[in-house]
Formats: C-alpha cells, sequence, structure tokens
C-alpha cells in the first residue's frame, strides 16, 4: 500500500459528520512479527495516535482510537504495548500543549 492508501482512513475524521472510510482504505500496515526494529513498530502506534488527536474533532476521537488499537491487534500488535504508547503519547501532547500554553501567557 502507499502512504495514502495507509493514512486514508483518517479523511473521515476531517468533516464534522459521521466519519466514513474512503473507498482505498485498506488498513494495511507492516505485521507485529515483521523483521523491522521495535523502535519503528513503536512509533507507528505513535504516529498513528497524534494523527488522530490533531486530525479528528472530539466527538470521533474515540471511535477512531478504537479503529486503530483493533487494527494494530490484527496485525499482531500486542494490546498492552499498543495501550501504553497510545497513552503515553497523549501525556507528551498535553504536556507538550501545557507547555506552549505557558509560553505565550510569560511576556519575554
Amino acid at each position: 500500500p502507499t502512504t495514502t492508501d495507509a493514512y486514508a482512513h483518517y479523511n473521515r475524521c476531517l468533516r464534522p459528520l459521521q466519519p466514513m472510510p474512503t473507498p482505498t482504505t485498506t488498513d494495511a500496515y507492516t505485521h507485529y512479527s515483521s523483521a523491522i526494529p521495535q523502535s519503528t513498530k513503536d512509533a507507528l502506534i505513535r504516529s498513528l495516535t497524534r494523527r488522530a488527536y490533531n486530525i479528528c474533532s472530539p466527538e470521533h476521537l474515540n471511535k477512531e482510537l478504537f479503529h486503530i488499537k483493533k487494527f494494530l491487534v490484527n496485525n499482531g500488535y500486542p494490546y498492552q504495548q499498543i495501550d501504553l504508547i497510545m497513552k503515553q503519547t497523549k501525556d507528551t501532547m498535553q504536556r507538550s500543549k501545557k507547555d506552549a500554553d505557558k509560553a505565550v501567557e510569560e511576556p519575554s
């Protein structure tokens, strides 16, 4: 699959209406048992999570995160690892936002 195919399912989060998968959505990612570094597998979870938080509207975020977990589990990723990395990613994004908000509030 192409990069466009790999991220096509996020198009459904760009609209405020009910998310709909695009015809090219394949949810085809590298299987967990493939011979790629663990850091690459972890980065996939982080990037999909970050993208969902950045693109999805609040009313569709939980549904999209569930969808990501579901297809990663179907690709052999351990559920506990998915949950841990998603939580770490969310926490990091929240800390970054707080730091950015604080920097805006404080005059230089």
